[in-house]
């Protein structure tokens, strides 16, 4: 994601512990605050846009840290009234993820800035995208652990603890 935010002209704020700090500005990283001893709400300046991989308390405090009319984007969060219409979900599912996202949107009003869950899905033309990248150098790809098929339990198991790079 640092990669291509960067390839975009962005810059890049971003979380980890202090281990990957250089791992993290090697792959474009303009500022790395370390998780476990900052708080990013108050070492973060003032950004246009968050983009949440971790939910919950996490999401709520990127609220925080984004400018008004900014956007909050979460793969990680909940669902909201706004996905639900855009996925053309009937009006007892609209009021269902209105209800159980009503901390998210509250804390975006207050904000006043946007929110967006993020469902992500196949996409050809943004592989295709990535493939470009890829072959003309702009993307590298980083590989942090190598399984064999037998071995997708243990896979599994090693992303789950949460601290493989570059899922």
């Amino acid at each position: 994601m640092i990669q291509l935010a960067k390839n975009s002209g962005l810059k890049v704020i971003t979380t980890a512990s202090a281990k990957n700090h250089p791992f993290l500005y090697e792959l474009g990283a303009d500022l790395v605050i370390d998780y476990r001893t900052q708080d990013f709400t108050q070492n973060c300046p003032p950004v246009d846009y968050v983009f949440d991989t971790i939910g919950s308390k996490t999401l709520l405090d990127s609220f925080k840290v984004v400018k008004p009319q900014g956007k909050v984007v979460s793969v990680s969060g909940l669902p909201d009234k706004k996905f639900a219409q855009s996925y053309g979900l009937n009006l007892f599912w609209q009021q269902a993820f209105g209800l159980v996202s009503s901390k998210i949107t509250n804390a975006a009003k207050k904000a006043q800035a946007e929110y967006e869950f993020l469902f992500m899905k196949p996409n050809g033309q943004q592989l295709a995208t990535l493939f470009e990248l890829l072959v003309y150098h702009q993307l590298s790809v980083q590989i942090d652990c190598q399984y064999d098929f037998e071995q997708i339990q243990e896979a599994l198991d090693y992303v789950a603890k949460g601290h493989a790079k570059e899922k």
